[in-house]
């Protein structure tokens, strides 16, 4: 048995998009479990939509994700020559031939087909051309493109995951091999590049099993090895339609620029439509491809979970050791305004409680402005609890009176402060963090205290409380107001 040789054939005509990384996550991974070679080919063929942009974002993301290549990137671009040998074989055998239909001759063809309430496609035409009428045609300049002779037969594959699938071959009409221009369409080029570069599996999505059928029908007109087939599952929204930008981001940069881990996303898209033991799904690479083979890859599609992956994240974030946590925070930290001495120590406290690197920056952001989200249903319910405000007085109080400001300091006066008020602790730390920062999430309550300082958050307390009692006076003005308008008069 001839070693196991894998590949990933992204298009660079846009961002590495969401299902296209978990593709080469899951070809990776594979390699990794059979101990076979993977490929990197970027199929370029359509060179109107191709950009260098794309390709550059391509490769970096995939270098970020950690996906390694034993082989490539091969460009199908430079393989023209190539894709023109095996045409010119089909040509010689007859298993293809040149079509010389226009569009408007395509668009009548189309309508008629309509019209008789007929499947469109391509009905043969060009092909019982004598090469009398053909070299007629080509000494004239006729425009061409090639066509296969589609074999009017079943097409069955066994598929690794979706079991066997069969085609009609009589309602495959016959297809364009190459285009007007001479450049070779993706049917052919896959079939050929796969073929000269070894490839034993391939591994992409379920979107392509529909290209499996023109692709075999080339295999046997080439009298090729075929490969196997294993298509994926598509992602889905949480509507159960194929993942968009409706549901949110679909391009790897853009998660990687609100600050999640490449191996949380490794992580997340491994074993998302795979079995594995739900209690246990924070895995390294190795656990991962240590359990990752065909067997367990599932036949359904697989809904995308932004909570499942923020959650992933956080505990990646969590387990980063002190020095990557930073490395990998930097990029997050720009246009803060604050001090660096200050926003490391922010960050060095925030580390547990992250769900994103970009987070960091909302968690800074009390540090240089304050406001407070007065409609919220949770700070309204904090502030209509006369105890709590009674207890954020009091401590206001206490760091007025204090001549000592530290940590354990604060801690040692707050503490008999909201025992005596009969009040949970966590009620009042979050009282207390609201006034001072405007969030009821902030790293630790005392911490923060001294990285704002004594000034800054007596000054904040004393705005939150003033804020307050407008708020409660304002309150019993609407509730007289009522008052009055509901009283009934009688007469008499």
């Amino acid at each position: 048995m001839y070693p196991m040789r894998l590949r990933f054939a992204p298009s660079p005509t846009g961002a590495l998009h969401v299902g296209s990384a978990r593709i080469a996550i899951v070809n990776y991974l594979i390699a990794l479990h059979y101990q076979a070679d993977m490929i990197l080919r970027i199929e370029d063929t359509d060179q109107e939509r191709s950009t260098k942009e794309s390709l550059d974002n391509i490769l970096q993301t995939l270098q970020w994700l950690g996906i390694s290549f034993q082989e490539g990137p091969y460009f199908q671009s430079q393989r023209t020559s190539l894709y023109q040998d095996y045409v010119a074989r089909l040509l010689r055998e007859n298993k293809a031939y040149r079509c010389f239909c226009s569009v408007q001759d395509m668009e009548t063809m189309k309508e008629k087909q309509i019209a008789c309430h007929e499947a469109p496609g391509y009905d043969g035409r060009c092909s019982t051309l004598s090469n009398d009428t053909v070299q007629e045609y080509l000494s004239e300049g006729k425009p061409y493109v090639v066509r296969l002779r589609v074999p009017k037969e079943p097409i069955v594959f066994e598929d690794l995951i979706k079991g066997s699938v069969v085609f009609d071959g009589t309602l495959i009409p016959d297809f364009v091999i190459v285009r007007q221009d001479g450049s070779p369409t993706y049917q052919l080029a896959v079939v050929v590049d796969d073929y000269e570069m070894g490839i034993t599996h391939v591994v992409r999505g379920e979107d392509h099993v529909s290209n499996t059928p023109k692709q075999i029908a080339l295999y046997q007109s080439l009298e090729l090895p075929i490969p196997a087939f294993a298509h994926i599952p598509l992602i889905i929204g949480s509507d159960r339609s194929k993942l968009s930008k409706r549901h949110g981001d679909t391009s790897i940069q853009a998660y990687r620029e609100k600050g999640y881990l490449p191996q949380a996303l490794m992580n997340y898209f491994a074993l998302l439509g795979s079995s594995h033991d739900s209690q246990q799904e924070i895995l390294s690479l190795q656990q991962i491809a240590h359990n990752f083979s065909f067997e367990h890859l599932s036949k359904s599609p697989s809904m995308f979970d932004i909570n499942k992956l923020t959650w992933m994240n956080h505990l990646y974030i969590q387990q980063l050791s002190t020095d990557q946590y930073r490395k990998d925070l930097q990029p997050f930290l720009k246009n803060i305004p604050l001090d660096c001495s200050t926003i490391e120590k922010i960050a060095t406290l925030s580390q547990m409680q992250l769900k994103t690197l970009q987070s960091i920056q909302e968690v800074c952001e009390p540090f240089h402005t304050f406001y407070v989200d007065w409609s919220d249903k949770h700070v309204q319910k904090l502030i209509h609890k006369p105890c709590l405000i009674s207890l954020l007085q009091q401590f206001m109080q206490v760091l007025k009176e204090s001549t000592l400001f530290s940590i354990a300091s604060l801690e040692s006066k707050f503490d008999p402060l909201f025992q005596a008020q009969n009040v949970k602790k966590r009620d009042a730390i979050q009282i207390v963090r609201l006034a001072v920062t405007g969030k009821l999430i902030s790293p630790p309550l005392f911490d923060t205290l001294y990285l704002l300082g004594q000034q800054k958050s007596i000054e904040r307390m004393n705005q939150f409380l003033q804020e307050v009692s407008c708020q409660r006076q304002e309150s019993l003005m609407e509730n007289e107001t009522k008052n009055i308008d509901g009283k009934v008069f009688s007469s008499g």
